[in-house]
Order: structure tokens, then C-alpha cells, then sequence
């Protein structure tokens, strides 16, 4: 039986690209829903010292 390399690095080079894009995605999603809480927190907090 003979394998095809260049099939098969470029069928694994798009699972390396699709669990890399994956990744880099669940981290973008995660950073965004963390930040604008944070930043009415800190908005809040320094209304209420102001006043």
C-alpha cells in the first residue's frame, strides 16, 4: 500500500491550521466577554468616588 505524503501533510496541515484558528478564537471570546465587565466596574467605582 503507498500513501500519498503530500495528501497527507496537507490534509494534516488543516487540522494543525483548523485546531490552531479554534484555539485562537475560544481565547478572543474569552478576552472579550472578560473586559467590558470589567471596565463598568472601574467606571462604577470611580463614579461613586467622585461624587
Amino acid at each position: 500500500m503507498r500513501h500519498d505524503r503530500a495528501g497527507l501533510t496537507g490534509f494534516a496541515g488543516s487540522i494543525g491550521g483548523g485546531g490552531l484558528l479554534l484555539s485562537l478564537a475560544s481565547v478572543a471570546i474569552v478576552r472579550g466577554r472578560r473586559t467590558p465587565k470589567v471596565d463598568i466596574e472601574v467606571a462604577t467605582q470611580e463614579q461613586e468616588g467622585s461624587l
